[in-house]
């Protein structure tokens, strides 16, 4: 079932990268085309990304070896080749939990992690964003399922070749994603205080811990030397981890651009800690303890109160593809599918309350349920300190996952125990009315439903162009006050809007300077000609410009010119996507003649007022709610409305 549902995501949603996971691949894309085995400063996003951060060195280098594999096979979009990649992941990261549901409940208990992840939404939308979050994933799933073999294996041969591939897993996954260390602690959590209750013996403990520590630190030295010979040229001015706990200690928690021009600022990565240190010193300081405990309030509640992903969505909205299946899950549409992210999500919390609930009420506790909670809390304590995005605690998810099979398992157990004691509704004619009763309130709330569902219209969005996450936006610099910027771009659909990015401060406003726009097809033809004023620009915002609607016949090619020529207009801005050898959409753009790497940043799309969705797809969403409540309700053992019977 994942496969299949894999296979229609990819096919309809085609994203392409933004930010930290676009520097990533673009410049993995570059080593490969190149063959170059050494980062050096000319290289894409070489100094002013990775000569900063260090984090995603192994992944660069791994992304390259997979896109020069590709190129020698002869294919040249990479994108799709690399979704396949993080699905894979996924579904291997899936495979291993399975895995720990079988070794640790047999058959039973594997087929309900399985069923969890097949229900987990995120974990179809997370492989569409390929960067550590997703690729995490198989090596995290790795270190806990050898963690709980090593709680429970018995013989020594067992237990070596465990602590090995556990080692390697979190070694590995360190250099992928550094979380992958979070479970690590919670195991040697574990094993400490088995190991003083007197559940092991120091012997066969010290024989796991030296496995662990030797295969560890040649995997770590290995991949030092290696990160090292690719990237020592560029590396000096790594910021320090302090940075983003600096960064985390004030205003929401989230990136800050301030805080990286202030750590930036300071030459040696000794004077950056220092001067981290002492920020964050000063910003917890001037907290109250009420306003302490609010701010880390805020953080928890973006890092994991988001069901839906939050800003994962808008990292993956960038489509190449405009489908059908787009729409109902990223586009104007995506009501239902955010609506069934929370449900599971809430489903899930519901569930894992129920073992929690259990542990508090028993004294011997599970190794296997405190191992988990230990892993999801630790994820909580980091995020609690750590720089924050709903998207961050993605990997944490497959916790909640674990937890929640122990609580399917648990509720099953108080249903099967409820119908022993309880009359249920659907034994013979009994409480024929109370049935009667409430299967008419579901049906007429469906049928309510249907009514407003049917009716509902909404704002439509066809995109042809979407540029949507800033992460990878730059100001255009270097042509302030005249210049001339002509972007080509491709529609085979209609389109009525079209976006920019733009900006004015000073002069340019009160002078009121402008930015002129205009819009032709092949032929010259003009479309469109329209003019952004300053004054009626922020210092950095989207424009919508309504635009006639265009019609092409077919793919059709289109000129963008965009320019300015008051002399105040150096204050007055545009903004561009900085690409180097990976590109997003198609089209080249110039500016006063000179042709750039670079793409502006741009949206064009078809606005119109449509219905939701047709009656025919109201009916069958409304359908599938009654069915759903229904059988819910019946096969659930009734407690409200029946007596529990006194003998037997």
């Amino acid at each position: 079932m994942m496969l299949l549902v894999y296979g229609i995501i990819l096919y309809n949603i085609q994203p392409f990268a933004s930010s930290d996971a676009y520097n990533v691949q673009d410049l993995a894309l570059y080593l490969a085309k190149t063959g170059k085995h050494r980062v050096s400063a000319d290289a894409p996003h070489a100094m002013e990304y990775f000569g900063y951060y260090a984090n995603n060195y192994f992944l660069t280098i791994l992304l390259a070896k997979y896109f020069r594999i590709l190129l020698w096979l002869g294919i040249q979009d990479i994108y799709i080749p690399l979704y396949i990649l993080t699905i894979g992941g996924m579904l291997v990261g899936t495979m291993f939990l399975y895995l720990t549901g079988v070794y640790v409940k047999g058959i039973r208990g594997g087929a309900e992690i399985l069923a969890l992840c097949a229900g987990n939404p995120l974990y179809y939308i997370l492989p569409l964003w390929a960067y550590t979050n997703a690729l995490s994933v198989p090596f995290t799933a790795a270190t806990v399922y050898f963690a709980i073999r090593l709680l429970h294996e018995k013989g020594r041969k067992g237990r070596g070749i465990s602590a090995a591939l556990f080692a390697g897993s979190l070694a590995v996954g360190y250099y992928i994603r550094p979380t992958v260390v979070i479970p690590a602690i919670a195991f040697l959590i574990c094993l400490i205080v088995e190991l003083i209750a007197g559940k092991r013996q120091w012997k066969e403990v010290g024989e796991c811990v030296g496995i662990v520590i030797v295969v560890s630190a040649i995997t770590i030295g290995g991949i030092s030397k290696i990160n090292h010979r690719y990237f020592s040229e560029v590396s000096d001015q790594n910021i320090p981890i302090t940075h983003w706990m600096m960064m985390a200690s004030h205003g929401t928690g989230e990136l800050d651009i301030a805080d990286y021009k202030y750590t930036i600022q300071f030459p040696s990565k000794e004077e950056k800690q220092k001067a981290d240190l002492k920020r964050l010193k000063e910003n917890y300081e001037a907290y109250s303890l009420s306003e302490l405990f609010d701010f880390i309030n805020k953080k928890l509640d973006i890092s994991w109160c988001y069901a839906d992903g939050n800003d994962l969505l808008e990292k993956v909205s960038q489509n190449r593809k405009n489908t059908v299946i787009y729409n109902w899950i990223l586009g104007s549409k995506s009501d239902l599918f955010r609506t069934y992210c929370y449900a599971f999500r809430i489903a899930n919390i519901g569930m894992v309350l129920l073992v929690l609930w259990k542990m508090l009420k028993k004294r011997n506790q599970d190794v296997n349920q405190v191992f988990y909670t230990l892993s999801f809390l630790g994820g909580v304590c980091f995020y609690s300190i750590w720089e924050i995005k709903a998207s961050y605690g993605m990997p944490f998810l497959m916790f909640l996952l674990l937890l929640g099979s122990y609580g399917m398992e648990y509720l099953a157990e108080q249903m099967k125990e409820k119908k022993k004691k309880c009359i249920c509704i659907n034994e013979g004619g009994k409480n024929f009315w109370q049935k009667t009763t409430i299967i008419i309130f579901i049906v007429s709330v469906s049928v309510m439903m249907y009514a407003e569902i049917s009716q509902s219209v909404t704002v439509h969005k066809e995109w042809e162009v979407h540029c949507a996450d800033i992460g990878s936006v730059r100001k255009i610099k270097g042509y302030q006050k005249r210049f001339r910027l002509e972007q080509i771009f491709y529609a085979d659909r209609p389109y009525n809007r079209i976006v920019l990015m733009a900006g004015a401060k000073g002069k340019a406003k009160e002078n009121n300077a402008s930015i002129y726009v205009k819009l032709t097809d092949t032929s010259g033809k003009l479309l469109y000609r329209g003019e952004i004023a300053a004054k009626n620009l922020s210092r950095q915002q989207e424009v919508v410009l309504k635009i006639p609607k265009v019609s092409p016949e077919g793919k059709r090619k289109y000129k963008l010119t965009i320019w300015k020529k008051n002399e105040y207009a150096g204050n007055l801005n545009i903004w561009k996507r900085k690409e180097g050898v990976l590109h997003s959409y198609k089209g080249v753009m110039k500016i006063s003649g000179d042709k750039m790497k670079s793409k502006l940043y741009l949206g064009v799309y078809l606005e119109k007022q449509e219905a939701w969705c047709s009656g025919r797809t109201a009916f069958v969403i409304c359908l599938c709610f009654c069915v759903l409540a229904s059988m819910v309700f019946l096969c659930c053992p009734e407690t409200c409305l029946n007596k529990v019977k006194e003998n037997g």
